[in-house]
């Protein structure tokens, strides 16, 4: 006992005080820097941002993005400052305020038990209340406000296929990723290594380059025109298409010719040798490219003509192709051009590779790519050209043929069903009214006020109604074949059976998983035309060299 009342004060004693907590870990720092952003070769934009993990595990992106936005009296100054969380899915929420010539404006999307609540408030537009929209599962958010900052599109992790709302209008549609591919950019001081991904919403597709560490580097989007480079990263992608080899070079020479409107300028592409040769004459496809193929608005910049025609050349056929008027040196029509004067300049260059010595007059051929088919189906129902051969040709008229890529761009974009069915009915009463001979002068009260714009349209839509494919087929009194992708979502396969199915077995070809211009799908959609890789396939080329010979 009187050991333990000894020890006693020593179990009084105050305990010791607690160790101290130990300091709460500093923000952790990702990636930063400035994006400048152009479009075409003017800068009209530049992009701070900051990414850092918080102490908590969140992810915060801050930046501010300024811009130059063209009016009638100059340019005006627009800010936009964001400021988002990100997850594994990419954006879990943000709020974007900005800066207006004439005001403040600001958004915000945050989440509350898997739904997502939305607003915005600019200065045309007062404060609303929140939009509630259920968030997809494993999806993420992105409206036009959060895309007024071209760098975020490509810091949002986007690896694999996501779900996106557009909390504006409730549409939930699915941004697809394709898989990396090693690129490079080539800048003055050397190059450097990294990985290239495609991004594509329907017919939208971006462009992302990457570092090893997964850094943004660059992102280009064609349709716009769009590209935003960090600052430390200029340069140019390296070669972006490998050159197949030939077994010959081909001679390709410049050419003039005209029909009874119009001055053409093209090239001939000669095989190796004296000749003389058969020759095939290319029809491209609706909207204005060059001899090659390319569009000048717009991401087609493949040259996929070229390769036909080089690859026709390696074979023993020679090919003319020819700018469309307005691009290359062909000039511009006063009027939009029809399918008739097209047909009128296809015969106009069937009689000049007629006409030139190397070429043997009894084997002309033509190629007809989309709407060329329909040409080139007319010239072989009236035996002017020795053969025809088609690619991702419709086997509906045109009316049908706009309606189906009408549903299926509506579907992929997520609209509603009311919405998608007032759309097309709106389009199918545009149609009846083009067709529609009674009406003399296209101005109310005939017409609605809403559809006076597409006036300009009709004699082009009229004249293509004159051509049904399959009936063309069945008058052609020369071989006729047909090659198609089943994975072509402009032409969809569905619509070309019925074409197909009069060239009878053994003149027509699918190609399994090709698109509309006869290359590799990539993600399926028909955004897939802003990668800068893409050629026509090894596949196309040798199905096409088969039947010119």
């Amino acid at each position: 006992m009187a050991l333990f009342l000894a020890c006693s004060p020593l179990f009084a004693q105050d305990p010791p005080p607690p160790t101290p907590p130990e300091p709460p870990a500093p923000d952790v720092e990702i990636d930063s820097g400035i994006f400048d952003v152009f479009q075409g070769d003017t800068r009209r934009a530049f992009e701070h941002f900051r990414i850092v993990r918080k102490t908590d595990g969140t992810i915060v992106m801050t930046g501010k993005a300024t811009f130059a936005i063209d009016n009638k009296s100059g340019s005006d100054v627009w800010e936009f400052f964001p400021d988002m969380q990100l997850g594994a899915n990419g954006v879990k929420g943000y709020q974007v305020r900005a800066k207006f010539p004439i005001g403040p404006g600001e958004g915000a999307v945050w989440f509350d038990g898997g739904t997502c609540l939305w607003k915005f408030r600019s200065p045309e537009m007062e404060k609303a209340d929140p939009v509630a929209v259920p968030l997809p599962p494993d999806g993420f958010v992105v409206d036009k406000n959060l895309a007024h900052h071209w760098a975020i599109v490509g810091l949002m992790n986007l690896r694999g296929n996501r779900r996106v709302l557009d909390p504006e209008n409730g549409r939930v549609v699915e941004f697809r990723v394709s898989e990396p591919v090693p690129a490079r950019i080539d800048a003055l001081t050397g190059s450097f290594l990294c990985e290239r991904v495609l991004v594509t919403l329907g017919s939208y597709g971006i462009n992302l380059w990457m570092d090893p560490k997964g850094r943004l580097l660059r992102l280009e989007v064609p349709q716009y025109g769009i590209t935003a480079i960090r600052r430390g990263a200029y340069g140019t992608p390296g070669p972006r298409r490998t050159p197949t080899p030939r077994n010959a070079a081909p001679v390709t020479q410049r050419i003039n010719f005209q029909d009874t409107r119009q001055f053409l300028s093209g090239s001939l592409t000669l095989p190796a040798g004296d000749g003389p040769f058969p020759v095939v004459l290319i029809l491209s496809d609706s909207g204005p490219q060059d001899r090659d193929g390319n569009a000048h608005i717009g991401p087609m910049t493949w040259g996929h003509q070229r390769d036909i025609a080089d690859a026709l050349a390696a074979g023993g056929v020679a090919c003319l192709r020819w700018d469309d008027p307005g691009t290359g040196e062909s000039p511009s029509m006063i009027e939009m051009p029809t399918i008739t004067d097209f047909i009128s300049q296809a015969r106009a260059a069937v009689k000049f590779a007629r006409g030139r010595p190397q070429i043997d007059p009894e084997r002309v051929g033509v190629i007809g790519h989309g709407e060329g088919s329909l040409i080139a189906l007319q010239l072989a129902a009236n035996k002017e050209v020795a053969f025809a051969i088609l690619l991702s040709a419709p086997g509906v008229t045109i009316d049908r043929l706009f309606l189906e890529q009408l549903e299926n761009e509506m579907k992929r974009a997520g609209v509603q069903d009311a919405e998608y069915r007032a759309r097309v009915d709106e389009t199918r009463e545009v149609q009846r009214l083009f067709l529609d001979s009674a009406i003399k002068d296209w101005k109310p009260p005939q017409v609605p006020q809403r559809f006076l714009f597409l006036g300009g349209q009709r004699i082009w839509f009229r004249d293509l109604m004159r051509f049904d494919p399959v009936e063309l087929a069945k008058a052609a009194k020369v071989p006729v074949y047909a090659i198609h992708g089943d994975g072509d979502v402009q032409v969809p396969i569905g619509l070309h059976r019925p074409l197909s199915a009069v060239l009878g077995e053994g003149r027509s070809r699918i190609l399994a998983g090709h698109d509309h211009f006869l290359m590799p799908v990539i993600n399926g959609d028909a955004g897939d035309i802003a990668d800068p890789d893409r050629r026509i396939s090894d596949e196309a080329l040798k199905a096409i060299l088969e039947w010119a010979r």
